[in-house]
């Protein structure tokens, strides 16, 4: 079972303990992130969520977010969201069933929620991390088909069309909105454009055409009509899908962001 992505199977109920009275705190856990993400904003729920370990070799897979990375902050965002669209408000009134797994990956604490008018189906897992349950993930058959763009992507999308749009920004100032791409594997999809090498600055010159381009087209005028996500070799893209110009049959675009550092840098736009 791994962190960054766990497998839902669909088990059937008598294969987890029947509903019975908290023993285990998890459910507790459970009540109190689903409250905090209907009461609160992601900085709150942040404490509540476990993320990925960037390190493998300390025997650690797990461990509190950080929410100045944006790998993580986009984890805990989508998590939050997710839980006010499957879980209501004041959630002590749903009956979960409970189970332990043991993976390699370390030990998984699981409600299974049967009950929801939302999904057919919502596996919660958690883990202990530094002494207290922390949700992993949230896994759904039957649930929601379309999630929102997380709003640390939108904002990102936000900026590179005001600062594309500036008069004056220069290629090195819109490089660092940017991520690199060019021939050296070391460098390319894992950082900054650099403006200084040629292959990398060809990339950030045509994304700056074509977004002042589109944005002079449209007289500024955009909207975000789509999302989503996809697990790459370079990691993790998060796609919006905008189209310029809402009052005509506007351009689309598909613009792909990877989280670099605490930055999303887009990498590809494409129509």
């Amino acid at each position: 079972m791994r962190l960054g992505a766990l497998v839902f199977l669909l088990l059937p109920a008598f294969a987890f303990a029947q509903p019975a009275p908290d023993q285990t705190g998890v459910a507790n856990a459970f009540g109190r992130f689903v409250t905090s993400a209907h009461r609160d904003s992601s900085w709150a729920t942040a404490v509540l969520i476990a993320c990925p370990a960037e390190n493998d070799d300390v025997g650690t897979v797990a461990w509190l977010c950080d929410f100045e990375l944006a790998a993580h902050r986009v984890r805990v965002e989508r998590l939050t969201t997710l839980a006010t669209m499957l879980f209501p408000s004041e959630p002590t009134a749903l009956n979960p069933h409970y189970a332990v797994e043991e993976e390699r990956d370390g030990t998984f604490h699981l409600l299974l929620f049967s009950d929801l008018d939302t999904a057919d189906y919502v596996l919660a897992a958690f883990m202990d991390v530094e002494g207290v349950y922390r949700l992993v993930n949230l896994d759904t058959e039957g649930g929601p088909e379309t999630m929102p763009p997380p709003a640390s992507v939108i904002q990102a999308f936000d900026d590179l069309m005001a600062v594309a749009s500036t008069t004056g920004t220069t290629i090195e100032e819109f490089a660092r909105f940017i991520v690199a791409r060019g021939d050296d594997e070391n460098h390319e999809w894992k950082a900054l454009a650099d403006p200084a090498r040629g292959d990398e600055r060809r990339f950030v010159e045509s994304a700056l055409e074509s977004i002042r381009f589109l944005m002079e087209a449209s007289r500024g005028d955009y909207e975000i009509e789509g999302y989503e996500s996809e697990e790459e070799s370079e990691g993790e893209w998060h796609v919006l899908h905008v189209r310029f110009d809402t009052n005509k049959m506007g351009d689309r675009r598909a613009f792909a962001f990877l989280p670099i550092g605490g930055s999303f840098l887009p990498g590809d736009i494409n129509e």
